[in-house]
């Protein structure tokens, strides 16, 4: 019910995000909650995408983190520098992501981010890394005509 009051008017949203933290504080019931509202932080608005990754920053465990990540790519300035900040102190790296920067450069430093997060998993899953993390692919170069 609190989840579906995110959905609402902003007049719910408030209260709905404060009880889920009194809820989410509760033994055993954070990973409730961050299952529940982290379906949120793909929403169209961002009066439903903020609270959730608060909540999603504040009882999320490790297995959020590509959560975070996946924040990083958001349209939105406040929640791209919410979720950068959350992973910077939880990981202690940055790859050179800057929240108000250039979209090209953003979306390399997400890029990064992804890699480096599946890498991650792949540690803990005991997998052989891919080709692709193996030898990345070089970064296209602009040839001028007639110099080939």
């Amino acid at each position: 019910t609190l989840v579906q009051q995110l959905l609402r008017e902003p007049a719910y949203v408030i209260a709905a995000e404060e009880q889920l933290k009194g809820w989410g504080a509760k033994q055993g019931v954070d990973k409730i909650v961050v299952s529940q509202v982290r379906l949120l932080l793909k929403h169209e608005k961002v009066e439903v995408r903020a609270p959730a990754l608060r909540l999603t920053i504040l009882f999320g465990g490790e297995d959020s983190c590509g959560d975070l990540i996946e924040a990083l790519a958001d349209r939105e300035y406040a929640i791209r520098a919410l979720a950068f900040k959350a992973l910077k102190a939880r990981k202690h790296r940055d790859f050179g992501f800057d929240a108000g920067g250039g979209e090209v450069a953003r979306m390399q430093a997400v890029n990064d981010w992804r890699l480096w997060w599946q890498a991650e998993q792949r540690k803990v899953a005991v997998q052989p890394p891919s080709v692709y993390e193996q030898k990345p692919p070089t970064q296209p170069t602009v040839v001028a005509p007639g110099r080939e």
